[in-house]
């Protein structure tokens, strides 16, 4: 008798949450990539927003190792795909609204 996962409730749910958390994660460094480069951005300035990313995802996961190790797994998933979905809304919204920007050299030599 094989056993059909998609009939179990918390199954469809972690599917769902999974692919549109694997989704956002895949479109969200070309998305930076093309904002930094939209905003006037050189080659320069892109990699260090991407390092920047790269280096924030180190981090985190580190954290997230220590919380694995305290927390229940269901509360950690959550919680992760829940800041993932909220900060990068966030950036999302102030790459719209206009409220982001990129220094140049000459800006912040002067401050």
């Amino acid at each position: 008798m094989p056993v059909h996962p998609l009939r179990h409730r918390d199954f469809r749910l972690l599917l769902a949450g999974g692919s549109i958390n694997s989704l956002g994660n895949g479109i969200a460094p070309v998305a930076l990539a093309f904002a930094v480069l939209d905003l006037g951005g050189d080659a320069a300035q892109l990699g260090l927003v991407v390092g920047v990313y790269a280096l924030a995802d180190v981090v985190v996961t580190l954290f997230g190792g220590v919380a694995g190790d305290r927390f229940s797994r269901r509360i950690v998933m959550a919680g992760s795909m829940l800041a993932a979905a909220v900060l990068q809304a966030a950036a999302a919204l102030s790459l719209i609204a206009g409220h982001s920007g990129i220094r140049s050299e000459e800006h912040t030599s002067e401050l």
